[in-house]
């Protein structure tokens, strides 16, 4: 078929280049109308829609008069090969022309936790309400209480009653949730406890830190069984789960390959965490050194590179950000640096989460840190949700700078002196927030 197509094609080229006029003896080949301005609409067309017959051709480059018979004998020959081709391809194909059709999205698979996430979402930020963050793993929680002068009835039994502690204090409307390590979410009389009291129970997921490179930055752990662990963190009775992530500040670091790392894998662990059941506070920290002069411009761009690219890998796991709450850091400039106004830090932190985190995020847990004090803390909480212009609610998670103090005067006064104090500090924190006076 082959050679006879090809036979076809060179006897219509004869036949046309027949009929063509001489070139000018001045013309040369390329002068001759070998540019497409001067070449037949009919020759210009797809191989699908080439010449109708031969005398038509031959009549369109009669009319042209601008092609020697050279330069129309190597067009026509391509142009009449590729319409003979064409036509045998598409008898043989039953002359049907195959197109390709581009596949639609993927429909997004239904998940069945979605509504309670996103109910969960909203609780853990609810306004007038306090979070406590209890998920210190046993060898900080231990390094503490030996510090703080503990027993020595060992440090399983010491880490066990101390969680019983804050779980049988009165957290009733005054905590919205308590996230717990792994080790204290398998004390059943703890998470039952904190049920009772309508307290969400959370889990902190990762498991800690890893150096990534030379510049002394770290990565956070936790992605190998992490789909296996959440699926028993909820059977345990876990309603929501924390990642950490920490990035080195100063005016070098953080390196873009981390930055991409770390935002990469708290959108895995979030995504693993919705597909069973579980709202995921991705908490930022920025740790800068103290010598580090970097000014609080500087961590406020930096704030937003993590948060913006953070955002970014979520969409592109499919994760809901309804279901998602943000933990970030309270902006500052660096401990070398001249210490920046109060009003100065909030107003760059409110900017920073206004360009960057999404109007349906479920809610914003403002994070004071471990240093300062908890009276400092909660005249920076005040101001965010004073200044707060956003759609999200600001509310404070406190950690060792809240717990701390509570956890040495179990140790010296007992356990109802601690469930007052706890009581105490818990009952100031909601009363200094905004929404507690409106």
């Amino acid at each position: 078929m082959a050679s006879a197509t090809s036979g076809a094609a060179l006897g219509t080229t004869s036949a046309l280049v027949d009929h063509l006029p001489p070139c000018s003896a001045s013309s040369s080949a390329f002068a001759c109308g070998l540019e497409r301005s001067a070449v037949p609409t009919s020759l210009q067309r797809p191989a699908g829609m080439l010449l109708a017959s031969s005398a038509d051709g031959a009549a369109s480059l009669s009319q042209s008069g601008g092609l020697c018979k050279v330069s129309a004998a190597l067009c026509l020959g391509v142009y009449a090969f590729s319409a003979a081709s064409w036509r045998a391809r598409r008898r043989r194909d039953g002359g049907h022309v195959k197109r390709r059709v581009l596949q639609p999205f993927v429909i997004e698979p239904i998940n069945t936790f979605m509504t309670d996430m996103k109910e969960m979402a909203k609780r853990l930020a609810t306004p007038g309400r306090v979070v406590l963050d209890a998920s210190e793993g046993p060898k900080e929680l231990q390094q503490r209480l030996k510090l703080a002068g503990a027993s020595g009835r060992g440090a399983a039994e010491d880490r066990a009653e101390w969680r019983r502690l804050l779980a049988s204090g009165a957290l009733r409307n005054l905590c919205s949730g308590v996230v717990l390590d792994e080790e204290g979410l398998a004390q059943e009389d703890v998470v039952k406890a904190l049920q009772e009291q309508g307290v969400a129970v959370g889990v902190r997921v990762d498991e800690g830190f890893f150096p990534m490179n030379g510049y002394g930055e770290i990565g956070t752990e936790g992605l190998v069984d992490l789909e296996r662990r959440v699926q028993g963190c909820y059977q345990k009775g876990a309603r929501f789960a924390k990642w950490r992530t920490r990035l080195k500040l100063n005016m070098e670091l953080p390196t873009d390959i981390v930055v991409w790392e770390s935002t990469f894998r708290l959108a895995e662990c979030a995504r693993h965490c919705q597909m069973n059941g579980l709202v995921t506070l991705i908490e930022i920290e920025l740790e800068s050194g103290n010598q580090d002069k970097h000014s609080l411009d500087r961590a406020s761009y930096v704030l937003e590179k993590v948060m913006s690219q953070a955002i970014r890998q979520l969409n592109e796991q499919d994760v809901a950000v309804e279901a998602i709450v943000l933990v970030p850091p309270t902006l500052s400039a660096g401990l070398g640096a001249p210490p920046a106004p109060t009003g100065t830090t909030v107003r760059a932190t409110l900017r920073t989460l206004l360009r960057t985190a999404p109007p349906a995020v479920g809610g914003i847990l403002a994070l004071p840190g471990d240093r300062g004090s908890l009276k400092e803390s909660a005249r920076i909480l005040r101001e965010l949700q004073e200044w707060n212009t956003g759609p999200w609610p600001i509310v404070p998670i406190y950690g060792p700078l809240l717990l701390g103090p509570i956890l040495e005067t179990w140790i010296a006064s007992g356990t109802d002196a601690a469930h007052q104090l706890l009581a105490r500090l818990l009952g100031a924190s909601v009363a200094t927030q905004v929404v507690a006076q409106e």
